[in-house]
């Protein structure tokens, strides 16, 4: 009997990661927001070392693309963050790149500011130097990671809101689905209509915005947002996909091609 028992304990990890996620009800999954907040705050928290993040935000109506990447390795002293906007209406754009790495016994801080290139280099102590060049770049990144905008309840109770269009308005009934594969780990898709009154009491549907959230060993991993509307003289369609990969592909600038 014993060794029955031993075997069957064994087992249970097996069984429970073959399970895939569970899907739970809303009352938890505000539980597990709570406890990765609190588990993020913790002093011995720890970043990855490597991490590539990139958020996307396409305004297709408007024919508006916005792409933002940051790559990070702490342990090679390496990060770079670029902004690309480009409206493809008036044919304009604005590119802003930044790199901030350690080589060659230097801190060297280089930029692209819409083809305009530049850097400086820096002796001394290496590490404090590419921490305090490289600090914006990664709290920006560690904000982006953390995903707090959806991890407070209020956000799912609350009107969503992607559209510049203040007056729009929405169902007071959200579609929520939660489910987790154990602690640190949230998956969320949410749904609701974009409504207009069209006579008193009486509403109808004229869009939708959705989410898909996805967090994993307390960090967000992705989360995709659509949204579309139509009504009278106005189309809006906006997509925006944030992504989160714990891996950092390394690409130096040439610095004999800046100033």
């Amino acid at each position: 009997m014993k060794k029955h028992y031993l075997g069957s304990l064994m087992m249970i990890p097996f069984l429970l990661s073959s399970c895939g996620a569970q899907a739970i009800k809303e009352e938890e999954a505000f539980l597990y927001m709570r406890n990765i907040r609190q588990k993020q705050g913790e002093e011995d928290f720890l970043f990855p070392n490597q991490v590539t993040v990139e958020h996307r935000r396409e305004d297709i109506a408007n024919d508006t693309h916005e792409i933002t990447s940051i790559v990070l390795d702490k342990e090679e002293k390496y990060c770079y963050s670029s902004k690309k906007t480009t409206n493809q209406l008036d044919l304009s754009s604005t590119y802003h790149e930044k790199w901030v790495y350690v080589k060659e016994e230097q801190c060297i801080v280089a930029i692209n500011e819409n083809g305009k290139l530049s850097y400086q280099t820096y002796t001394g102590d290496l590490n404090i130097l590419w921490v305090t060049y490289s600090n914006e770049i990664q709290n920006e990144a560690q904000e982006m990671m953390k995903g707090n905008t959806y991890l407070v309840s209020s956000f799912y109770q609350n009107n969503p809101r992607i559209f510049e269009d203040k007056t729009l308005q929405y169902d007071d009934k959200p579609v929520a689905r939660y489910s987790t594969k154990g602690t640190g780990s949230l998956k969320v898709s949410l749904s609701r209509f974009v409504i207009e009154e069209v006579s008193e009491n009486v509403s109808q549907n004229i869009g939708k915005v959705t989410y898909e959230i996805n967090f994993v060993d307390y960090l967000l991993q992705e989360c995709i947002i659509k949204g579309k509307y139509t009504k009278v003289n106005a189309v809006e369609s906006i997509e925006e996909r944030t992504k989160v990969i714990q891996k950092a592909t390394l690409d130096y600038p040439m610095l004999s091609e800046f100033q």
